[in-house]
């Protein structure tokens, strides 16, 4: 639980808020917990491959594949595949 609020507040802007009423706080965080969900099962969908992924390689995949172009996604995949295999082959975490 920890973890998630964590990475909420880091990675997903659950602390960026400025709003004055309660309906825009609720729906500030109703959309960032709605995005946690989503990263969550994400990691969970791909932890067979991808079993060190944090929310954070998770975001950073997901602004290339929406505003960077197919190179650089594919960069950036290859890079976690590789870190990733060496972090399990030698039992060190990234």
């Amino acid at each position: 639980m920890e973890r998630t609020l964590d990475d909420s507040k880091n990675e997903l802007g659950l602390s960026d808020y400025q709003t004055r009423k309660w309906i825009a706080w609720h729906h500030h965080h109703a959309m960032v917990f709605m995005a946690a969900l989503f990263m969550m099962k994400e990691r969970i969908a791909n932890s067979n491959d991808f079993p060190l992924m944090r929310v954070r390689d998770l975001r950073i995949l997901m602004v290339l594949l929406l505003f960077g172009s197919p190179e650089d996604f594919d960069k950036k995949l290859n890079q976690m595949k590789s870190g990733m295999t060496q972090a399990t082959h030698t039992g060190m975490p990234r």
